[in-house]
């Protein structure tokens, strides 16, 4: 399949009647649409929005620059939607964003996934391609990722216990928590492989291993898009290797960048296993391969999605932005082959050269 490109934000045309999704966030990115925005001719387009909350209630998510950025792009109060996302219990809003799309007369979604957590990135992009609606994606890039290489790197020297594998930018578990939409109950009876992306939280690959006891572990490792991170890949292998003392492991590897190859990566991998085992994917990686996975998960529907949900946010996650990004999806499932059309597809071509093959033995 053609992926739609990611170019800069500036160069995404707005030019139908608009709906903006957005989320009150604690990192700075978060406010980066609003300013985007404020700064276009034809931010006239967006004439509705809605602003998502997290639950459990985190006071350094900025609600109030949330609503005053709303106000910013011209949207009144009475143009635009609060919504509660419950990341204990991600079922519950489904018939929430239902509910305010069926009151909003606009067919494109401006879905800002800056602030967004994976799992509200794939609930909100599921929902949007079941409902046939038109989708750009915007996307800050953070100017400086946390922890810096000095703080990993002081971490490491002063922990007390060298054994230990210290945790950064979320600590602990609460759960894994899948929704209904993301759901699977096929291959119920065949052993289990989990696909999952490491991170700087090492408690997160092991609470999918130990918790779902997989027969199998695949671990994507993110390749950055700037050089100047890439010792993040190199460092978070080092955090998560201990994970092979539980579970077999075999690593791959894609852009944090580029949606499109974390698709096709998934394809790969899903070819290569899918006959054998019910597929479980965890979408623990880059918001972008965030939206890759919401991809594959469209064109396979057999995956069951499953996501730990972390317990603490650090205190420092991202700051500032460096540069705005759109994705002009368009109709989600309109992009995909799904497994039947692909089949369907490989039947055409198979005929089409038996075909060929009897012509030319008839010529001969």
């Amino acid at each position: 399949m053609d992926f739609p490109e990611i170019t800069k934000f500036e160069e995404v045309k707005i030019d139908a009647p608009t709906s903006v999704v957005t989320v009150a966030g604690f990192e700075d990115r978060a406010k980066a649409i609003f300013e985007e925005l404020a700064s276009r001719d034809d931010a006239d387009a967006i004439q509705t929005g809605a602003g998502i909350r997290y639950k459990p209630f985190n006071e350094r998510n900025d609600v109030e620059g949330m609503k005053n950025g709303m106000a910013s792009i011209g949207l009144s109060d009475d143009s635009t939607e609060s919504l509660v996302f419950d990341r204990h219990d991600p079922d519950s809003f489904e018939p929430i964003f239902e509910a305010f799309l069926e009151s909003i007369s606009e067919e494109h979604i401006l879905l800002d996934i800056s602030g967004m957590s994976k799992l509200l990135i794939m609930v909100t992009l599921d929902i949007l391609a079941e409902k046939d609606y038109s989708v750009t994606i915007f996307y800050a890039e953070a100017k400086v990722y946390t922890p810096t290489k000095d703080e990993y790197t002081d971490t490491l020297q002063s922990r007390d216990d060298s054994d230990r594998t210290p945790a950064f930018l979320t600590h602990g578990i609460y759960d894994i928590v899948t929704s209904r939409g993301l759901s699977s109950a096929l291959g119920s009876d065949q052993p289990m492989i989990v696909v999952a992306f490491p991170t700087f939280n090492h408690q997160e690959l092991m609470a999918l291993a130990s918790e779902l006891s997989p027969t199998q572990l695949v671990s994507i490792e993110g390749i950055p898009n700037r050089k100047e991170d890439y010792w993040r890949k190199e460092s978070i292998r080092e955090l998560n290797e201990g994970v092979e003392s539980h579970i077999h492991v075999d690593w791959r590897e894609t852009s944090t960048f580029d949606y499109g190859s974390t698709t096709r990566l998934l394809n790969n991998i899903y070819n290569e296993y899918g006959d054998k085992y019910r597929m479980i994917l965890a979408p623990t990686g880059s918001k972008l391969q965030t939206v890759g996975c919401l991809i594959f998960r469209r064109q396979h529907q057999d995956t069951q999605i499953v996501y730990p949900v972390t317990r603490e946010f650090s205190e420092t996650y991202s700051q500032g932005w460096k540069a705005t990004w759109g994705i002009e999806l368009g109709n989600i499932d309109d992009k995909i082959v799904t497994d039947g059309e692909e089949y369907q597809q490989k039947i055409s071509e198979l005929r089409s050269k038996i075909e060929d093959i009897n012509d030319s033995v008839k010529d001969t």
